[in-house]
């Protein structure tokens, strides 16, 4: 946990599809952000998630949960990946907010200006990445923000 972000420093164990189907481990681990806000889209969700959580990080601290019981979270979305300006470049900044995935499984999560100007007339999904007197700052996949 970095109270200081607020948020969840996770290690991410990539998987591949098979053409069949079948999932298996593509033998790459990350190191990754998962922030607090982006547990889910609903801030009361978010609130049980960070509870639950942080009562699976103290049990396994305590040694009263083993690796192989820990919690697999599904459903992540990667918004940044290092080498960028954020305050996590160092690491992955992952999302498990529900419309973010079905965005980004529906490829209308904006990547880049050409990803922007393909989906110009779609309703985009996308997260308050910060608020400033004038307007808010959405972002949306990779370095992709708008102003609102």
């Amino acid at each position: 946990i970095d109270e200081k972000y607020e948020s969840f420093v996770i290690r991410v164990d990539v998987q591949t599809t098979a053409p069949e189907g079948d999932k298996t481990n593509g033998g790459e681990s990350y190191n990754c952000v998962l922030p607090f806000a982006q547990l889910s889209d609903s801030l009361a969700l978010n609130k049980v998630w960070i509870s639950l959580l942080r009562t699976l990080l103290k049990a396994q601290k305590n040694g009263e949960l083993k690796q192989e019981n820990a919690l697999k979270l599904d459903r992540l979305v990667v918004l940044e990946v290092p080498g960028n300006s954020t305050a996590h470049s160092s690491r992955v900044l992952l999302s498990r907010k529900p419309s973010l995935y079905r965005a980004a499984t529906a490829n209308k999560l904006p990547l880049t200006l050409e990803n922007m100007e393909e989906l110009k007339n779609e309703v985009l999904s996308g997260y308050v990445q910060s608020l400033l007197e004038h307007g808010v700052v959405i972002g949306f996949g990779g370095r992709m923000t708008g102003f609102v």
